[in-house]
């Protein structure tokens, strides 16, 4: 049995007076240890369906479909159940630890609270265990480091604290909502050799939500593609960088510079993104792929498993995708 299991997960946010979908049926299992990043355009629902796992949609979200998480159907939790769910068993790294630290309390604070809460350590037992935490993620001088304010940390630095706060209740399932977006290049492949190595060697499942899909290649076991709410492809990280099966994946891999070749123009993807709730009828990226057909303008695809990943896609099997250009042989 998979540690989370998601089935036709759908979700709709009240906007102004009426009712909009931002998620159109999310499909995806991810196994114990695995990790598995999740790319797409900005307002694909990334970010959506990571906080529909964790339950942190809004209150008038409406929310169907299953999220499984061991067994346990985790739209259901109530209460002391879901709280312990959200403090025990996963945690999640946004993308600004700025937003998310009292600016009036210190990092002490932050780290010792939670574990004085949810694990009932004593003060003393849970200081010890965040400054071991804090230099796990290469924050040396802890002690000093608890007495300090956010302000007096840099982005990098504050993104370890938030790394180090998400491994203290020592979860199962990690969200990672692009945690290095926010920082300065020279410290975001630090932030994330961090992330993975903790992963591993703590068995931990992990959800990487990026828009780089070279990056999720380097970190993740598997990449999921999402396009307007929905995932339109899933295979192993590598493979899907070296042969996408779906034309969108294909054209943003075609889209990033490479600085081994050299162009006049970088391809793009003709169009504007569509949003969940635009989509009517037929295949959501029909209306900039230059290889759709009437089908695919009259009809929605399917999510169509195959040996290795899955594929939404009515022309996948007629195509075969060039993944340095983003064109098709």
């Amino acid at each position: 049995m998979s540690l989370l299991s998601i089935k036709d997960l759908k979700v709709s946010l009240p906007v102004d007076k009426e009712r909009r979908v931002v998620l159109r049926g999310i499909d995806l299992e991810l196994e114990a240890g695995e990790s598995v990043a999740i790319v797409g355009e900005s307002g694909s629902g990334k970010s959506m369906t990571a906080r529909a796992i964790a339950r942190l949609l809004p209150r008038r979200a409406v929310v169907s479909g299953s999220i499984l998480f061991d067994g346990r159907q985790v739209l259901d939790l109530k209460d002391a159940a879901l709280r312990r769910f959200q403090a025990a068993e996963m945690a999640m790294i946004f993308q600004d630890p700025r937003v998310h630290l009292n600016p009036v309390r210190t990092i002490g604070d932050f780290l010792v609270e939670g574990l004085v809460n949810t694990r009932g350590s004593s003060k003393k037992a849970a200081e010890h265990k965040v400054i071991e935490l804090l230099d796990e993620v290469g924050i040396p001088d802890g002690t000093r480091r608890l007495r300090q304010y956010p302000h007096e940390l840099s982005g990098g630095l504050l993104q370890r604290v938030m790394i180090a706060a998400a491994l203290a209740s020592e979860p199962r399932l990690l969200l990672a909502d692009e945690p290095s977006t926010a920082l300065d290049v020279s410290t975001q492949s630090d932030v994330m050799a961090i992330i993975d190595d903790l992963c591993k060697s703590r068995g931990m499942a992990l959800m990487f939500i990026t828009h780089d899909l070279e990056l999720a290649a380097a970190i993740c076991d598997r990449t999921a593609v999402m396009y307007a709410g929905q995932i339109v492809e899933v295979q192993g990280s590598t493979d899907l960088v070296e042969h996408p099966r779906h034309p969108y994946s294909a054209g943003l891999l075609g889209a990033k510079p490479n600085v081994s070749r050299r162009v006049q123009r970088l391809n793009a993807i003709p169009g504007r993104p569509r949003a969940a709730f635009e989509v009517q009828n037929g295949c959501a990226f029909s209306d900039r792929c230059r290889f759709a057909s009437e089908e695919c303008i009259a009809s929605e695809p399917t999510l169509k498993h195959e040996p290795g990943g899955a594929v939404r896609c009515f022309r996948a099997d007629d195509l075969i995708l060039n993944a340095t250009e983003g064109a098709v042989l």
